[in-house]
């Protein structure tokens, strides 16, 4: 749960959950899959075996399609073939059969397999491949263990942690690196300006300063926590309960890409190897969810970019200049309208460039369309990528 509290963004975890340590190896990802095949004659084992084939198949599918630019993904069929032809055990590091139900002469599994991403994407490198590209991460995540008063950070000074983080972010780089995110690591530049202090817990605007400072497109902002999970089991066995919250920031536009709250128990006899496991087998686990969404809603924001087109709109008429406020405010409110920036003025007129979702043809449909105050528009001279636009007295 997130709360704003003084100006400063206060990270709370209210969830608790169980993790398997096999679903979250490193450098691996976990899919919940269904395999299904007919019996066709065959026996029950044949069936059986043949559907867990074809979960652990639609795990590796799922990977490659999630991987792969949605823009590309005709061009990329033929050189998938020989990888879906392929074993898909061979790219499966574990995986758990959750139920099974026979149809018949058939069988239906449903199974949580765990991938092994640095072979898989290897392959299908050498198959010509191109994973889309993810941004560079900042990792700003804190780290409170069993012994510590309050979290450790590693942007505070004499923190008690490196730039590269605790156990948790290890686990969180563990499975972001492989799905295509790289860490961004600060190089020793002072994170203070003049007599500012970074705060403890981050706001908003103070990663988004950051992110730039380091150059991350990305920074990931967060806090975990291990605590005693209060289970025993005889004079030594304890459970020990982590929980993490984290945000995804894009530093140039200060919006938020993507949300994880996650939580796992683990047990263990000693509590310094307790804690080190919970944290780092919650990175991971909060990484895998991390790493989908964010990729989902960076593909997004690559697509949206990729539709933009910067027109030059020139300004004309007569007070053109006392009428511009308005028109500025009613172009803003056009949908497909990202920006608007003004580049030259004169007595005769302004040039400004808009950066729009569509073609200039399209603009100048929804300015003809638009009410304006106490005057009207001509448009003139429409090409692509640029237009005149005449403010005039209404008659």
């Amino acid at each position: 749960m997130l709360k704003k509290c003084g100006g400063y963004l206060i990270l709370l975890v209210l969830v608790s959950g169980f993790s398997w340590a096999w679903a979250q190896g490193q450098g691996a990802r976990s899919f919940l899959v269904m395999g299904a095949v007919s019996g066709q004659g065959q026996g029950a084992v044949d069936a059986r075996n043949r559907a867990e084939q074809a979960a652990l198949r639609q795990a590796v599918e799922r990977f490659i399609l999630e991987s792969l630019p949605e823009t590309g993904m005709q061009s990329s069929l033929g050189a998938l073939a020989p990888l879906l032809k392929e074993d898909p055990a061979a790219y499966v590091r574990d995986f758990r059969i959750l139920a099974t139900v026979q149809e018949g002469p058939g069988y239906r599994v449903v199974a949580r397999v765990s991938l092994d991403l640095e072979r898989l994407t290897q392959r299908m490198k050498d198959l010509g491949l191109g994973l889309s590209r993810m941004p560079g991460i900042l990792f700003m995540v804190s780290e409170q263990g069993l012994g510590d008063a309050e979290p450790k950070r590693w942007w505070e000074p004499n923190a008690g942690i490196s730039g590269t983080g605790g156990r948790c972010m290890e686990g969180l780089v563990a499975v972001l690196e492989p799905a295509g995110f790289s860490m961004v690591l600060p190089d020793g530049r002072s994170l203070l300006g003049g007599e500012r202090t970074v705060a403890g817990v981050l706001d908003m605007r103070e990663a988004q300063r950051m992110g730039a400072l380091f150059g991350a497109p990305v920074v990931l902002v967060g806090r975990a926590r291990v605590a005693p999970g209060g289970n025993v089991m005889g004079e030594r066995l304890q459970s020990f309960r982590a929980e993490i919250s984290l945000i995804a920031l894009n530093t140039e536009k200060g919006d938020v890409l993507a949300e994880v709250e996650d939580a796992l128990v683990v047990v263990n006899e000693h509590a310094a190897a307790g804690e080190r496991d919970a944290l780092y087998q919650l990175g991971s686990k909060a990484g895998s969810r991390m790493a989908q969404e964010l990729r989902s809603a960076w593909l997004r924001r690559a697509a949206r970019d990729a539709a933009v087109s910067e027109i030059r709109m020139d300004i004309r008429g007569d007070q053109y200049l006392s009428r511009f406020v308005h028109f500025r405010k009613v172009l803003g409110e056009i949908e497909g309208v990202v920006s608007i920036e003004r580049r030259e003025i004169s007595a005769q007129g302004m040039d400004i460039r808009v950066r729009y979702q569509g073609r200039t043809s399209d603009l100048a449909s929804a300015l003809l369309s638009q009410s304006y105050e106490r005057f009207g528009i001509r448009i003139s001279d429409v090409e692509e990528g640029r237009m005149q636009v005449t403010l005039i007295s209404s008659p």
